[in-house]
């Protein structure tokens, strides 16, 4: 498992902006308990997380590593790997 992200990462995800590229929105993804999986939006970063959210305040959390395309992938399958 990846290292625990920043509280400077977690204040950037309660705003609904994505660490890596600080652009805007998430595609959910699988979640469980308390924590959700979601992707950035931005086709160009697709970063994930896995993130425990309290009132909308992300309060914990940490990368996913890149594997699997999600559903949501819009780009074709032979790129999704790339």
């Amino acid at each position: 498992m990846s290292p625990p992200l920043t509280t400077s990462e977690l204040a950037t995800l309660s705003k609904g902006n994505c660490p890596a590229c600080k652009k805007r929105g998430f595609v959910i993804g699988p979640q469980g308990g308390k924590s959700i999986n979601i992707e950035c939006a931005n086709v160009d970063c697709r970063a994930r997380f896995n993130v425990a959210f309290y009132s909308g305040a992300a309060m914990m959390g940490h990368v996913l590593p890149m594997g699997e395309p999600w559903p949501s992938d819009p780009r074709p399958a032979q790129d999704r790997l790339r």
